[in-house]
């Protein structure tokens, strides 16, 4: 990288370069060693338990993704767009009510996917469910996710097997929605190992999907080197090196992405909500680019928080993570489309807040207003009139212009207030916080709406219950 951070095609190479050294002398752990023998040969080779990968064959390998994303790439101008993404792992929300945490169960997750939901049209995101239960066997919890989202959500939900149980059920139910599951994820346990439940489920269902991605969730500094080049030449090997012995068992066309995460070394934690966490995401974003000659106009940003609290530090770092994303990714290009991740999920992505999704929402909307500049308007013949009767009347508050303009021309915040401080005193003004729990309790109070098909629904439902008695 220059010092103006950018990469150039010699800091490219070196880190391509890298990987390959990587793949070749350190090599893939793939912790199914019956498939050892099924890899070794044209570019594969097994040294004390390590797949390795031939520079060559992992070079020729990268230039295939990168003329396929190349070919794919997105139109050079596409429209703007802001996002969000409500994160679908917490396993707990906190009641607006009570500002405990409970554990959900179905019946709460479908409160809360009709709560998003009602939002999402309100606000015009794409919405998604907000957990999954706990009331079911482990092995189902992703099936009935994939219900209530199936059931209770405009758009739809997409199905994530989180194992072979689920996967079996989930590719029935996509196929009885008529929307087939065509792809799987495959993760990489970093560094440089796969063989987790991903595979298993991908080993199993190759014959039924046409494609496979690679991924992973390195920790910079603790699973990967303290150091941006060096993190990535990791990252892309043990993805590439992945990707390719997906392909060479599977026949799937595999594509790969790229991601690291901050470490706060005090705490020995992943460190969500930092200037790091968006700043790795940038990394990632541009070296990506830099590496496939494509150009993402925007993408994912993390704006997720360590804290179990809807509170004054996710707040803050909810807002400057939007806020700094947006700035960064404006710069430069009116064409740009933003996803913010984990829109309402406070404790890193474990648990649900219905307050912070109000909050976030607040938060999403500025940015909307910030994403709308003002016009330069001509100005009428009877302006100077207008100064006239504004300087010698009744001001300007009053006037036609600002009668028919105001809305337009300046936001009003639901939920935060823009009263003069005695005011606010005289009329014991709530916090923000407690506005929002107050606004979603009122949400909270309208039944979940049934979106689907009920024919459909109750066919989700019995292969739901289905799924139950065969776990294991």
């Amino acid at each position: 990288m220059t010092k103006d951070n950018t990469f150039t095609p010699q800091s490219i190479d070196a880190i391509k370069a890298s990987a390959f050294g990587i793949l070749e002398r350190v090599g893939m752990r793939v912790a199914e060693p019956s498939l050892s023998s099924k890899l070794d040969g044209d570019g594969f080779r097994t040294v004390d338990g390590r797949i390795r990968i031939s520079p060559t064959h992992a070079a020729e390998f990268l230039a295939r993704l990168i003329t396929e994303a190349q070919a794919q790439a997105a139109p050079a101008t596409c429209p703007r767009r802001l996002d969000v993404w409500v994160n679908n792992y917490p396993h707990s929300y906190r009641c607006p009510a009570t500002n405990t945490l409970v554990p959900y169960d179905c019946a709460s997750l479908v409160r809360m996917t009709s709560f998003v939901n009602r939002l999402a049209r309100r606000h015009s995101f794409t919405p998604s469910e907000p957990g999954f239960p706990r009331d079911v066997p482990h092995s189902c919890a992703a099936v009935a996710r994939y219900v209530i989202g199936s059931k209770y959500l405009d758009s739809g939900t997409t199905p994530e097997p989180m194992c072979r149980h689920s996967a079996r059920h989930l590719f029935a139910m996509a196929d009885a929605l008529g929307k087939p599951i065509r792809g799987l994820p495959l993760y990489v346990a970093t560094p440089l190992t796969i063989g987790d439940e991903s595979f298993r489920v991908m080993m199993e269902n190759a014959r039924r999907i046409d494609a496979v991605w690679v991924g992973s969730m390195p920790s910079f500094g603790a699973s990967t080197p303290l150091s941006v080049s060096g993190a990535l030449a990791l990252n892309l090997a043990e993805t590439l090196g992945a990707a390719m012995i997906a392909q060479r068992l599977t026949g799937l066309q595999a594509h790969i992405w790229l991601s690291l995460y901050p470490f706060d070394f005090k705490d020995l934690n992943l460190a969500f909500g930092t200037p790091e966490t968006l700043m790795l995401n940038l990394v990632c974003r541009d070296f990506t680019d830099a590496l496939f000659g494509t150009t993402s106009h925007g993408g994912g940003v993390e704006i997720h928080s360590n804290s179990i609290f809807p509170d004054a530090q996710t707040a803050a770092e909810k807002a400057l993570a939007m806020t700094a994303a947006y700035m960064k990714m404006r710069t430069g290009t009116s064409a740009f489309q933003i996803i913010f991740r984990g829109m309402g999920t406070i404790g890193m992505d474990e648990i649900f807040s219905p307050a912070q999704f109000i909050l976030d929402i607040e938060l999403l909307n500025y940015m909307r207003r910030l994403d709308t500049p003002y016009e330069i308007d001509a100005l009428p013949d009877s302006f100077i009139d207008e100064i006239r009767d504004g300087v010698l009347g009744s001001g300007f508050t009053g006037s036609d212009r600002t009668a028919r303009d105001h809305r337009r021309m300046m936001y009003h915040s639901p939920l935060f207030t823009r009263a003069n401080p005695r005011t606010q005193l005289r009329d014991n003004t709530p916090t923000a916080e407690t506005r929002a729990a107050a606004l979603a309790l009122d949400e909270l109070r309208h039944p979940p709406e049934l979106v689907l098909d009920p024919q459909l629904a109750a066919t989700l439902d019995r292969m739901l219950a289905d799924a139950i008695n065969t776990a294991t």
